[in-house]
């Protein structure tokens, strides 16, 4: 039993926020006390990439989906992670998912036909491009959508700033780098989806890292300081 009542900040995008809520609510079995704070936005670039001569998109980002969905119908598409091959399959790809990060999609290079294309953002994890064309795959790269900081709202940086206990998720290493120059003086217990997000955290706090990097792991580790 924890001695301060804990509260959840999340700072991803609101729509991602609130799906990541609804599945630590469901495990909880409750309502949980909760500030929703993104820390950045998506902004899609009006410049986009003609994916036609490639044999296979890749999308390592539902936000990648997300700027180019009338072009994916029937097309080979790979993902890292269920939630991404979700979105490229509700876009009419052909989907397959190769893991849950960069390092189970790369060991899988052998599944990829070349020529690919990897749809990303301005702030990318694990240089894939550039590790399968190391194995020999045929690979370019497409920025597509910009990863832009932006002030946390009043209520979260109240939360930060007083005396209680903070569980706060952090999905990146470019959100944890951010979270953590934030000034704070509250107890808290940061969740990091994987080893190089927590490496990426420079705050003060309690740091632990998801069982596996998946929305569902995290969840799960969330929910057990409830």
């Amino acid at each position: 039993m924890q001695d301060k009542q804990p509260t959840l900040l999340l700072t991803r995008p609101k729509p991602q926020s609130e799906e990541f809520l609804a599945t630590c609510e469901e495990i909880a079995g409750r309502r949980l006390p909760v500030v929703i704070s993104p820390i950045m936005r998506i902004e899609l670039r009006k410049q986009l990439p003609d994916v036609r001569k490639y044999a296979t998109i890749i999308f390592t980002s539902a936000n990648g989906v997300a700027a180019i969905p009338d072009v994916l119908r029937g097309r080979q598409v790979v993902t890292v992670g269920e939630k991404t091959a979700d979105a490229a399959t509700r876009s009419g790809a052909v989907v397959r998912a190769l893991g849950e990060n960069a390092e189970q999609l790369v060991a899988r290079s052998i599944e990829i036909q070349g020529p690919a294309l990897h749809i990303r953002g301005t702030h990318a994890r694990g240089d894939i491009a550039l590790r399968l064309r190391k194995a020999g795959i045929e690979v370019d790269e497409a920025v597509v959508y910009d990863q832009v900081s932006q002030p946390l709202n009043k209520a979260a940086l109240a939360l930060l700033q007083g005396e209680g206990l903070v569980i706060a998720p952090v999905f990146s290493p470019r959100s944890a780098k951010l979270l953590s120059g934030m000034s704070m003086t509250a107890d808290a217990r940061v969740i990091a989806m994987s080893a190089d997000v927590a490496e990426a955290w420079a705050g003060r706090g309690e740091i632990e890292v998801a069982p596996s990097p998946t929305a569902e792991a995290m969840a799960q580790s969330v929910v057990k300081h409830f």
